[in-house]
């Protein structure tokens, strides 16, 4: 008799909190009761039984725990992330949910760094992998301003060239995503190319003027790597550098721009 009124108690707990169950701490919490269904077999004779076997609620868990090592990379979980890799999970899973995220590009965007080294530190981890839009993990840590994981991925790795839908490439995101310039630096430390082109002809010297971002502007001028195309016109308007930042009125950026001579008519 203690044995029906204590499985339906449980049973009920779980169905009143179906609706939670992509919350990894509930998960848990589940995981040790479905524990408790099973009788001691030393003291109850009782063949233990899965209560949810073949039903809605069975499947609707399953299906979360697909999608567990996704919500455990945005958490910065690292511990779940651990388990569920060893669980035999696959690490490069994609979330429709999150535009074809991988657990990495989940971690990159949010900035969880910790979350970024566990899941590099499997070999099967694709670093380069993209989403529906053709973001990296790297593009995405460099949208997010988030250096150190973007100085990670780097020192793993990552593809600097590896361009979006429109061949946006981190650097072209980090001219204008970063007014510091810390990541700039760092992507060019690692070979990104100064002179990439959008589908739009535009390279991240026009990006960083267009955005008023001067400590960019002048890392850009003043690496080594590759001369810098001063001149680079828009395939759309044709503007330049120097035109996009004063057309903007960036004073700072002008004067740069005119020292290094760039051209005042194209």
């Amino acid at each position: 008799m203690y044995v029906k009124k204590h499985y339906e108690h449980n049973l009920n707990y779980i169905k009143n909190n179906m609706r939670t169950f992509s919350n990894i701490t509930l998960l848990s919490n589940i995981s040790k009761r479905l524990k408790q269904w099973i009788p001691d077999k030393a003291s109850n004779p009782i063949k233990p039984v899965d209560p949810l076997e073949g039903t809605e609620l069975k499947s609707l868990l399953m299906k979360d725990h697909e999608h567990l090592l996704i919500l455990a990379a945005k958490k910065n979980d690292v511990i779940t992330i651990k388990k569920i890799i060893e669980d035999g999970e696959d690490i490069n899973l994609s979330s429709k949910k999150y535009h074809n995220y991988t657990p990495l590009m989940c971690a990159a965007e949010q900035g969880h760094l910790e979350a970024i080294v566990t899941l590099l530190s499997y070999k099967k981890c694709d670093i380069n992998a993209t989403d529906l839009h053709g973001h990296t993990a790297l593009a995405l840590a460099t949208i997010g301003g988030h250096f150190f994981c973007v100085q990670e991925l780097l020192k793993k790795g990552a593809n600097t060239e590896k361009g979006t839908k429109f061949n946006t490439t981190p650097l072209c995101f980090a001219a204008g995503s970063n007014e510091n310039g810390e990541i700039v630096n760092a992507l060019l430390i690692y070979g990104a190319n100064p002179n990439a082109l959008t589908d739009i002809g535009e390279n991240p010297l026009m990006i960083a003027a267009d955005a008023g971002h001067t400590q960019v502007v002048s890392i850009l001028l003043n690496q080594k790597q590759s001369p810098i195309n001063l001149n680079q016109q828009s395939l759309i308007t044709k503007n330049t550098a120097l035109m996009k930042a004063t057309a903007k009125g960036y004073t700072d950026i002008v004067t740069m721009l005119l020292t290094n001579k760039a051209d005042l008519i194209k």
